[in-house]
């Protein structure tokens, strides 16, 4: 695998989890498989020190950016008590599988990850075409009196914890920070253990940093927004990536060829530096302009991974 590959790789990455908060690792692996000639467990190994640079440098990025983009510590805590050994578990456990059986579950992950994104994407369309809706004709009687619903605007929806309306139709979140910031009831605490252990294992399994995973949960189940979402995720995925790179290190790294550790400090750097450039754009850049990169760039490698599974190459 040549240096000018992991340079590139890297700077995708890099711009990938300091722009979005996500989305690093499920590029990053089916890039090294395809384009350096890398296993699935050498991109999954590699993957990981990518990921954790990029979210360090991510998080440190966005600091100062005012509450809309403060991390919410209690949900890195229940994601990472079960995240971080269930990282462990999975790094040790991608070596003694084949590469056909990581590369189809990669894909499975990645079509996953897309569903979601267009998802949502549809989501925020509909609710834009609502919004745009003419209001409903004022009553007889009431002519020039803003009816109970013009306080908030035609169609107003409760906001989340950071402010943004949620789309019409959207489920409340189970644990909404804005009624009581101070309430967070055992059943919140069950929902980070759970989520939590699952993006864990396949950040150590697949390398994938797990943040296409996070920011749902915590946007769904958290009610948070979706900057804040991307804040904290960041770190839940530092936390989980950190669990798996030392495991590969501590291991010898003899499955992953004795170049593991400076191949992985190349790919990291070229990560953190463009991480760092894409945070401090990250508030500059409009949310669609972010969202059709990221999905241009997993449709590409759903294509690549799929046709490389499908013909053994």
């Amino acid at each position: 695998m040549s240096w000018l590959i992991l340079v590139l790789v890297g700077a995708v990455v890099g711009a990938l989890l300091g722009i979005v908060g996500a989305g690093g690792g499920i590029v990053a692996v089916p890039a090294l498989m395809l384009l350096g000639g890398a296993s699935a467990a050498q991109a999954s190994a590699l993957s990981l020190a990518a990921v954790l640079a990029g979210a360090l440098v991510g998080l440190l990025g966005r600091r100062g950016g005012g509450p809309e983009q403060a991390v919410e510590w209690r949900s890195v805590v229940g994601f990472l008590a079960a995240g971080i050994p269930a990282a462990a578990w999975g790094a040790s456990t991608a070596p003694l599988l084949p590469d056909a059986v990581l590369t189809w579950l990669l894909l499975a992950i990645l079509l996953v990850a897309l569903w979601r994104q267009l998802a949502g994407v549809l989501a925020k369309r509909r609710a834009a075409r609502a919004a745009a809706a003419p209001p409903a004709p004022v009553g007889a009687g009431a002519e020039g009196v803003a009816g109970p619903e013009s306080a908030g605007g035609v169609g107003a929806h409760p906001t989340s914890s950071g402010g943004e309306a949620s789309a019409p139709g959207e489920r409340a979140a189970s644990c909404p920070q804005d009624e009581d910031p101070d309430a967070f009831p055992v059943s919140c605490w069950i929902n980070r253990l759970a989520v939590g252990g699952v993006v864990g294992y396949l950040t150590g399994l697949l390398g994938v940093g797990g943040g296409f995973l996070i920011v749902p949960a915590l946007t769904v189940l958290l009610g948070l927004s979706m900057r804040r979402a991307a804040s904290t995720s960041l770190a839940i995925i530092a936390g989980t990536s950190v669990s798996g790179v030392a495991t590969h290190l501590l291991s010898g790294g003899a499955a992953l060829g004795g170049d593991y550790p400076v191949r992985a400090l190349v790919l990291a750097g070229a990560t953190a530096v463009v991480a760092l450039l894409g945070a401090r754009l990250s508030t500059r850049l409009g949310e669609s302009l972010t969202k059709t990169v990221f999905l241009a760039a997993l449709s590409v490698a759903i294509v690549a991974l799929g046709t490389k599974a499908v013909l053994g190459l």
